[in-house]
């Protein structure tokens, strides 16, 4: 009497991934089996989750939302008749192509026109970063670094409007240097500032005599209130204050009683926007007027004989 034995091959394994993902991209993990008999029952583990599938000789299984870089390792793979694979394919690590895009701004909330705001950031390596600020100047390109690099980049913006807030889009984009198809682009953060003023104060002369008057042609655009004072150079003590709500011209007469020769005044224009934060975004206009001492005749005429 005879027995007739089949032997079956041990099944044999492929696992295959691509190097490098875009962070919160997807890929396929490619499961190829030969050699025994479909389908097969296969293990596999990301390092934290066991996962269990059945599949014919190809087997591509989808990986969503890749947030951060693992290693895929193949454990077990049996087919159709309870074969078991002895050798198993190498372990796959994607490396995950980090696009951090979150950067802060400060000051925070509505300003003047005219600030300075600093935008922070980490710079991550192999990252090439842009600044687009919308407000009509050239973005800001930074070339990758080798390291990860706090980084910061200050910006002025300023208010076209005179009448009211602007509000500016700021984003952060972010382009890998290792996978060119890696891009993100960050939400947008607004840049709010209150409505600008624009000064243009001129005096018809700056040198003059004890008691002569000096015209000021007010040009200013904007502000809801505009006001007016002088002071010797130096001091605090505010001489002649005027205040009016709208910008006209002003005349003022300055006097030199004192000893010193010249008296140099400092005269100062203030326009600002009382309605909003800020102490109204002021914006002062500094002129000095030199004022010379006035002559008076000092002497007496004999009388007549």
């Amino acid at each position: 009497e005879s027995v007739k034995i089949t032997v079956r091959p041990q099944p044999t394994a492929t696992l295959s991934a691509p190097t490098a993902v875009c962070q919160d991209g997807f890929f396929t993990l490619d499961f190829a089996f030969q050699a025994g008999q479909s389908p097969y029952t296969f293990e596999y583990t990301d390092g934290n989750s066991t996962y269990t599938l059945i599949g014919a000789e190809s087997r591509p299984v989808p990986v969503l939302n890749y947030a951060a870089t693992k290693t895929y390792t193949l454990t077990k793979v049996t087919d159709f008749f309870g074969c078991e694979a002895v050798a198993l394919p190498p372990p796959v690590t994607p490396q995950m192509i980090n696009m951090n895009t979150d950067f802060t701004v400060s000051p925070q909330g509505p300003q003047c026109s005219g600030t300075t705001f600093t935008f922070s950031w980490t710079r991550l390596p192999g990252v090439e970063y842009t600044f687009t600020w919308n407000d009509g100047t050239p973005a800001e390109v930074f070339a990758p670094v080798a390291v990860v690099t706090p980084f910061q980049i200050n910006h002025v913006f300023n208010n076209a409007n005179m009448n009211g807030t602007a509000s500016i889009p700021v984003t952060l984009t972010a382009r890998s240097m290792v996978l060119a198809a890696c891009s993100k682009q960050s939400p947008a953060q607004s840049i709010t500032l209150f409505p600008s003023i624009l000064p243009n104060v001129a005096p018809d002369k700056t040198v003059i005599c004890s008691g002569e008057t000096v015209t000021f042609f007010n040009a200013t655009l904007g502000g809801e209130q505009h006001d007016w004072y002088y002071q010797i150079l130096g001091t605090t003590d505010k001489l002649e204050e005027r205040s009016f709500s709208a910008a006209t011209n002003q005349v003022f007469t300055f006097v030199n009683e004192t000893t010193q020769d010249p008296v140099v005044y400092e005269l100062v224009y203030l326009a600002s926007n009382p309605s909003y934060p800020n102490a109204g975004c002021p914006t002062p206009v500094n002129i000095n007027i030199t004022v010379y001492r006035g002559f008076e005749p000092a002497f007496t005429a004999p009388a007549t004989i």
